[in-house]
């Protein structure tokens, strides 16, 4: 009989340890199967990362590209728009006829304003203006004093500035000539305005 009981619980230790050792291999697999899938995901985790970085890195260098071409074309722009601007010549015959015909008229300087040097033109404008106002005063005194005959003009010193404003006059047109010829030759060899105007 003890025998038998030792058989039995023999027996039932048996099958503990086997059921213990089917468990433990269920478990172990169970356990390796999980171990399989953290890689897998690990793998799929790395994977994605380096996609991730390797998508920032793309795109933060699309966006240097994109900055440096904004870049480039704001520095651009203001450069074309003033070569188109300056690359044209200026019409001599237009230069012409504005310091012939209004230099006539006491408005000597307006074809150095057509060039673009303003401050020159003003300042042939204002001694234009002066030397005709002041053989004007001389005119007027002469006419006042009814000394009307050409000799008394001539004696009162009117002619002086009248002598002066022509002869301003005509210098005015070959300077406005000079200069018009000198841009142009500029802006044909080289495309822009000149850097003394």
């Amino acid at each position: 009989m003890i025998d038998e009981i030792m058989k039995t619980k023999y027996n039932s230790d048996m099958e503990k340890l086997t059921q213990e050792i089917k468990e433990s291999k269920i478990q172990h697999e169970l356990v390796e199967e999980l171990r399989k899938e953290i890689r897998n995901i690990h793998e799929k985790l790395g994977n994605v990362e380096q996609e991730n970085k390797t998508r920032i890195e793309k795109e933060k260098h699309h966006e240097m590209e994109q900055i440096k071409n904004l870049q480039n074309i704001t520095h651009q722009k203001p450069d074309v728009y003033e070569n188109s601007k300056k690359m044209e010549p200026k019409n001599k015959h237009i230069s012409l006829v504005l310091s012939i015909v209004l230099g006539l008229v006491g408005l000597s300087g307006i074809s150095h304003i057509y060039l673009g040097k303003i401050p020159k033109g003003i300042g042939i404008l204002a001694v234009s203006f002066i030397l005709i106002g002041v053989a004007g005063y001389f005119v007027d005194i002469t006419v006042s004093q009814n000394m009307l005959n050409l000799l008394s003009i001539l004696h009162s010193f009117g002619i002086v500035p009248l002598v002066g404003y022509f002869g301003f006059f005509a210098w005015q047109i070959f300077d406005a000539r000079r200069l018009c010829l000198k841009y142009n030759k500029y802006v044909s060899e080289r495309g822009k305005l000149p850097p003394w105007w």
